[in-house]
Order: structure tokens, then C-alpha cells, then sequence
């Protein structure tokens, strides 16, 4: 005997897609009875029917399919999900027809509201089923308004004491903030003295430092990342001031008029790249200057507002330095490393030189990192074809623009076109060849190559 009605089997009543911005339609298997049985959210946007999608399946054992107008974009996860109005929908007259078609829909009905209600208690923050009974009442609104939930001894919701805003701001932070900063400045004592041993824990500490001073006079911190000006009620502010975006220009108050004696901000600037500005206001100055301006990342400064004639903001900062190319730090001291330059012949002085492979072949007696590459002549040539030179490692070229030495001139540091380096490290034992590529008038005569570097 077939069934005539909706079949409610034990399947929740919700299901989600993550959408590639290609497919349209996507199934849902659980059965609704109309099409307003089911919501449809992309993320956490509720989307229409018929305008956003178009529903079919309604009254099937199977569920159905949604079918979007245009295809969900890539990345957006989609939500299906049953949602009946909770509610009866039949009544049984008094020694009425009794048809079992009537008795079960309606079960039918039932049983899906309750799936729609277990899916959604499901989904909600509840006790494990072998927890003991705890109290899980909240307070009333007027006594939980702006207070943190939490849980007592016996697991029960409980609220703070204070309000959240003072949570944030009250005696615990500045309490941890103490005991952070005392920690950073015995941390960073310690560094200072072990900073020959370890470039990376004297960076770290003096970072910490910075940090621990900064605990200690500043009362809140503001992000910046845009040209502002520091307000009046600003006392104690440290602004922490993104320049990835661009460069940031700051205007000060005017001490006379804005500010007393004894006001005082800081800034840390947060990027390594572009700069902040710091402008005066009038004929206020800032250590004597008109601006104060800081470009590396890290660095500090901090402002104090000197109500003598003229008004000025005394400045004292740091930052944090760290050794480029060509240098070697070791704890607050930097020294250049040693630069090496080899000076290889291509012939003597007096012979004119010709084009050719492997002029010269040489090996490198240590491994260095190339900064320049450097040709010069005894003889220059006046005319003909411009004077180019490779370099080669293995056989394979180091340049991207070979060195040149134009006419009439009798090194490349004047050329045209300066040479390029494609390859800039070189291996100790590496086996290092050098070409003439074309030459002028033949006249040309004491060639060099000069490599120029720091040991690896």
C-alpha cells in the first residue's frame, strides 16, 4: 500500500555548503511541507525566495533542492534549515471523519516542529548529561547590564561585581601592568649585560624596556593610523601609529592655551617603512625645532609640555637598531665588516685585449656577498662596439647587465649602463671565469675586473 503522506525520518533538519562561486543548486535532504518551510542564509545573510532562489520538493520523504538565480560566491558557506511555525494546524470534530491522511500530517507536523526545536537546543550552551543541578538563571536584566557572566564554586551563572567597562580599565590592569613592567626592566638589565652573546635577547629586551617604561607613564593607548591631532584631554596617551599605509603627520596643542605644564604623550612608531611627523603649534617649539620627525620601527618618543618662554616640548626617545648589510652588531655597538676586493688582470698593460670566453679562470679563496662589480682600463678605446665583460660562477652568468666601459673612458663607474648582479653570493672554491663579449677599435689595453663584497 503506498503512503500518501510526508515521512519524517531521523535526520536534522539543517545543512551547510561551502559555495566555490560556481554550483546553483544544492540539496537538502530533510522533507518540508511548503516552500516556506525553509530558510535560506548566505553566511549570515537571510536570502529570498524566488528573488535570490527557487525551491523544489516541497511535500517530498526525500527533501528537495534550492536553486539560486546567480551561483553564491566562492568561500560563502550556506546554510539550509527547516523552519516551521510552531503551531497545530488541525482540529478533530466531535464524532467527525477520522482519516488517517488528517491524523498524520499532523503527527507529521509535530514531529518535525520537535526535530526543529532538538536541532536548535542542540546549539545552545547547556550542562553534560552526568553534571549535578546548577543554578543557571540569569539575574535580571537591571543586575546583569553591563557586568561579565561567570560561574561560582558549584558551577552556577553568577556576574561581576564591577561593570565590564571597569574590568577593562580598573586596578587588576594597571596591577598586571606593575608586575609586566618590573619584569621587562629586570629582563632587560639582564640583556644588557649578556648583549655580546646574543643580538636577538638584547633586541627582545630593550624591546621589553621600552615596553615596561612605557607601562609606567603612560594611562591608555590609542592606534593610529592617519594624520590626527593630540587633544587637550589626551594627558598620558601613548599613540601607537601604523606608517605601513603611509606616511603620518601629528599636530601638537598649543601649550599656552590647550595644555599646562607637565602634559604629556608618547608615540611608537609600529612600521619600518615611511614616517611620523610631529608638528608644533605656533611658535611653541619641540627641543628647539619646529618638528620631530621618526623613521625607524619600534622607536619611541615621549613629549613633555615646558611652560617656559618659549613654550617647548621636551623629547626623549629610543629605538631599536639592527645591523644591515655590511655590518655587524654586537649589544649597542656597530662596526662595518670587511670589504673585500679582488683586482683580476685580463692581460697586460700594454697589449690591446680581444674578445673571447674564459679569459681568466679563478677560483674564490672564501665565500663573500657581492655589493659591486667594477672594470677599468690603462688604454681606452675611442671608437667601434662599447667594451662589455661577464662574469661567470660554474658557467652561468652573475649579471643581469654586463659591465661596460663606453668610449673614450677607461672605467665602468661612468657607463651608460651600469652593471646589474643577478647572483650576489659566492661560494668559497666557487670556480669564477670572465669574458670579453665585444670589443671597439682594438686599442683598448690593461683591463681589470674588480669584485667588490664582505666575507659571507
Amino acid at each position: 500500500m503506498a503512503l500518501n503522506h510526508i515521512q519524517i525520518g531521523d535526520i536534522s533538519p539543517r545543512i551547510q555548503y561551502t559555495c566555490d562561486g560556481a554550483v546553483t543548486v544544492f540539496t537538502f535532504p530533510f522533507p518540508i511541507f511548503i516552500d516556506a518551510d525553509i530558510l535560506v542564509y548566505e553566511d549570515t545573510i537571510l536570502k529570498t525566495a524566488v528573488t535570490d532562489y527557487n525551491i523544489s520538493g516541497a511535500g517530498a520523504t526525500s527533501g528537495g533542492t534550492i536553486t539560486f538565480v546567480t551561483a553564491p560566491a566562492s568561500g560563502v558557506v550556506l546554510t539550509l534549515l527547516r523552519n516551521l511555525a510552531i503551531k497545530r494546524t488541525t482540529d478533530f470534530q466531535e464524532s467527525g471523519e477520522f482519516r488517517s491522511k488528517v491524523i498524520n500530517d499532523e503527527l507529521d507536523q509535530q514531529v518535525a516542529m520537535t526535530q526543529q526545536v532538538d536541532e536548535r537546543v542542540s546549539r545552545t550552551i547547556r550542562l553534560i548529561d552526568t553534571d549535578p543541578d546548577a543554578a543557571l538563571m540569569l539575574p535580571d536584566q537591571l543586575n546583569r547590564a553591563d557586568k561579565l557572566l561567570a560561574f561560582d564554586n558549584n558551577g552556577g551563572v553568577i556576574v561581576s561585581n564591577q561593570t565590564l567597562s571597569a574590568v577593562e580599565n580598573g586596578s587588576s590592569s594597571a596591577a598586571a601592568s606593575a608586575t609586566a613592567a618590573a619584569n621587562s626592566a629586570t629582563n632587560a638589565a639582564t640583556s644588557e649585560t649578556n648583549a655580546g652573546t646574543s643580538e636577538t635577547n638584547a633586541m627582545a629586551s630593550a624591546t621589553a624596556a621600552a615596553t615596561a617604561a612605557a607601562s609606567n607613564l603612560y594611562s591608555s593607548i590609542q592606534n593610529k593610523s592617519a594624520n590626527f591631532t593630540v587633544a587637550s584631554t589626551d594627558d598620558g596617551a601613548l599613540f601607537a601609529v601604523d606608517t605601513s599605509a603611509g606616511n603620518v603627520v601629528v599636530t601638537m596643542p598649543d601649550i599656552a592655551t590647550d595644555v599646562a605644564e607637565g602634559f604629556r604623550v608618547g608615540f611608537v612608531k609600529s612600521s619600518s617603512i615611511n614616517s611620523l611627523t610631529i608638528n608644533r603649534v605656533g611658535t611653541d617649539t619641540i627641543n628647539g625645532g619646529t618638528s620631530y620627525a621618526m623613521t625607524a620601527d619600534t622607536e619611541v618618543a615621549t613629549m613633555v609640555a615646558d611652560a617656559n618662554s618659549p613654550d617647548n616640548w621636551i623629547t626623549f626617545g629610543a629605538s631599536t637598531t639592527s645591523a644591515g648589510d655590511g655590518l655587524i652588531k654586537s649589544g649597542t655597538t656597530i662596526s662595518s665588516k670587511p670589504v673585500v676586493v679582488a683586482a683580476i688582470a685580463l692581460g697586460d698593460e700594454t697589449t690591446p685585449i680581444v674578445a673571447g670566453t674564459s679569459i681568466v679562470t679563478f677560483h674564490a679563496a672564501v665565500g663573500f656577498t657581492l655589493t659591486d662589480v667594477v672594470a677599468g682600463l690603462t688604454t681606452t678605446q675611442t671608437s667601434g662596439t662599447i667594451l662589455t665583460f661577464d662574469i661567470n660562477e660554474a658557467g652561468v652568468s652573475i649579471l643581469s647587465t654586463k659591465i661596460t666601459i663606453d668610449n673614450t673612458e677607461d672605467i665602468s663607474t661612468t657607463a651608460v649602463a651600469p652593471p646589474v648582479l643577478s647572483d650576489t653570493v659566492i661560494a668559497a672554491g666557487a670556480k669564477l671565469t670572465i669574458d670579453v663579449d665585444q670589443i671597439g677599435d682594438s686599442t683598448a689595453a690593461g683591463a681589470k675586473i674588480y669584485l667588490v663584497g664582505y666575507p659571507s
